[in-house]
């Protein structure tokens, strides 16, 4: 074994240190103000190309612009900022399929806050638009008329504000539906701005395919709505404008101008909402961790303030970004390492908390994937006991038997089938007649299979058509519930991993020799719950696509996680080589082996 010091200093009391959140939150603000004056420049991008005039000061700042920017940026880009800013979240969404989904967004508040955000954003961005045109483009509330007649109501003023309402819940529905909440963080260093650029194209092609969905629609949903729409909006101009009292609707107002119209001022809108909601992935998903400088490293106990962030369970971001930074510190700050190693303060040493933490969240993940591959229901948890004051039915022991007499008088005055029948369900022993009967009766699975498989069988065509595609309860979406946030096992193994082999240099106590082997047997142990998840997958019987890729099946969140457990078993494997046969049991040192040239031979391979 490796020769190490043993005369651990005098353990003192550990201080209670800062929160790791407080010196997250300065940083994300930052990261928001950021993200708020990218959105601010797009606004005023958007104001000049649908402002008025074509001479040089309608570009600058000293014109009718800067009014239409102030409404773009405050009624347009500001509401989707704070929609995202809002919903952010890390985990996937716990769904069983496309429809279960909907059916959970449609119960859900925020939902109909982000359709409001966005035909909000929709309609005050084509009133802008509206405000900067003149005569001659025929989009004013009332149509010119003779000198001698009244004005009447412009139905195609009342279309652009149609379509700025379709527009706003056409981008909704594909908010609601791809969960465009939802934060990918990036483990590369790219710089927010190279972020930002690799994503005009696609937001541009996403712009383009909304704006179409939009144009060509939207006539078709407007026609059933015409009428009242109509109505409504002649009964408000009357209050204002002295105008015709002909109420006749005239021609159809959505021509080949219009569309043009409504394919340029929607393509505007949707690609600077598209820009700006990428400007606020960039920046939150970006490497927070320039030139190694963590964020933890402003407090002066900076490894007990990254170990509240690793425990802070009900804040996805602050313990994704915890786990990610001990990743970080584990493979490249050396100086933060010895501090862990040598933090010897009570109650517990700062090695064993971190490794608690790291192994709970594994432990986690192994517990979730043992339940998706049983099929029976998890055990009820034991109710806490009532008190004496409470009003609730107080659980009391069994009655005993119901001891019948050798000829009771309900017997003699029945037939002899009822007296056979009260003489069946008689007590011979500690059992009630209840259970004597329930056991007679025939199982209801076995009665309701039959007409559970001719259900199957009628509804199996639907399933594999594309009409049932979004009631298709795939596998990747129970991946995607098992293992919701995957990032954090995946950061929590490469940080134990990068520990453990830098303590053969730097554990001058021998705090991590004695836990090597725990860490071993849980890696493989989380690793054998993946191989069963992956290779024998609890299939549903809608799952059509699954089940025609067989080996081929592709699982993300269980892949990534198999990926960054082999690797680690395998590091600490080639670092701990001469001493496996003395920390190690023989049967786990054979399978961790196995392991381990799987890996050799996938590297050998690439």
């Amino acid at each position: 074994m490796v020769s190490i010091s043993r005369s651990l200093p005098a353990p003192v009391a550990r201080p209670e240190p800062v929160h790791y959140q407080t010196y997250l939150a300065p940083i994300l603000h930052k990261k928001f103000a950021k993200t708020w004056l990218f959105g601010a420049g797009a606004a005023y991008v958007g104001a000049v190309l649908v402002g008025k005039g074509n001479s040089f000061w309608s570009y600058t700042p000293l014109s009718w612009t800067i009014v239409g920017w102030m409404f773009i940026f405050l009624l347009t880009i500001t509401p989707i900022l704070v929609i995202r800013i809002g919903q952010l979240h890390l985990t996937a969404r716990p769904q069983t399929s496309t429809f279960h989904g909907i059916r959970m967004s449609l119960g859900s508040i925020s939902t109909y806050v982000t359709f409001g955000a966005y035909i909000l954003a929709s309609v005050s961005f084509v009133a802008v638009y509206l405000c900067s045109r003149t005569k001659q483009d025929k989009l004013n509330v009332l149509t010119e008329a003779r000198s001698y007649a009244r004005p009447q109501l412009n139905e195609r003023f009342l279309y652009m504000y149609f379509f700025a309402f379709f527009s706003g819940v056409v981008q909704a529905v594909h908010h609601v539906l791809f969960d465009k909440a939802k934060l990918e963080l990036c483990d590369n260093t790219k710089e927010p701005s190279d972020i930002i650029s690799d994503s005009i194209v696609p937001c541009a092609r996403n712009a383009a395919k909304l704006t179409v969905i939009s144009v060509f629609f939207g006539p078709v949903f407007y026609l059933p709505f015409r009428q009242t729409i109509w109505d409504v909006a002649l009964s408000i101009t009357r209050t204002f404008y002295w105008i015709n009292r002909n109420s006749a609707l005239h021609g159809w107002p959505v021509g080949l101008g219009l569309t043009i119209r409504c394919l340029f001022v929607g393509f505007c809108l949707i690609f600077m909402v598209e820009v700006s909601s990428a400007a606020f992935t960039a920046y939150f998903s970006s490497y927070p961790f320039p030139d190694n400088l963590t964020i933890s490293d402003k407090s002066a106990d900076a490894n007990g303030t990254l170990l509240t962030g690793l425990r802070s369970a009900s804040r996805p971001m602050t313990q994704t970004l915890a786990f990610w930074e001990l990743a970080v510190v584990s493979k490249n700050r050396s100086d933060r390492r010895k501090l862990i190693f040598t933090d010897v303060r009570k109650p517990n040493k700062m090695w064993d908390l971190i490794l608690n933490e790291c192994l709970q969240v594994l432990s986690d993940a192994e517990i979730g994937l043992s339940k998706a591959m049983s099929s029976q229901p998890p055990a009820p948890q034991p109710s806490p006991a009532p008190s004496i004051s409470s009003t609730a039915v107080v659980s009391v022991s069994t009655p005993p038997a119901i001891q019948f007499s050798p000829k009771p008088a309900i017997v003699e005055r029945q037939s002899p089938k009822a007296r056979k029948f009260v003489e069946s369900i008689q007590s011979s022993d500690e059992r009630s007649p209840l259970s004597t009967v329930a056991e007679r009766l025939p199982d209801v699975k076995v009665v309701a299979q039959p007409a559970v498989s001719a259900a199957v069988e009628k509804l199996l065509p639907y399933i594999q058509s594309d009409m049932g595609a979004p009631f298709r309860q795939t596998i990747q979406n129970t991946a995607a519930r098992v293992l919701p946030n995957v990032k954090i096992q995946i950061y929590a193994v490469s940080a134990l991993a990068s520990l453990i082999c830098a303590s053969l240099d730097e554990d001058e106590y021998g705090v991590v020799q004695k836990n090597v082997s725990a860490v071993l047997s849980a890696f493989y142990s989380t690793y054998s719950a993946l191989q069963k998840f992956t290779t024998n997958p609890p299939l549903h019987w809608t799952d059509v696509e699954a089940q025609a890729a067989g080996p081929n099946l592709k699982l993300e969140e269980p892949e990534a996680l198999t990926e960054a457990l082999k690797h680690g078993i395998c590091e600490i494997m080639t670092a701990f080589k001469p001493y496996l046969d003395d920390i190690l049991k023989p049967e786990l040192a054979k399978k961790l082996r196995i392991v381990q040239e799987e890996v050799e031979e996938e590297e050998n391979e690439r």
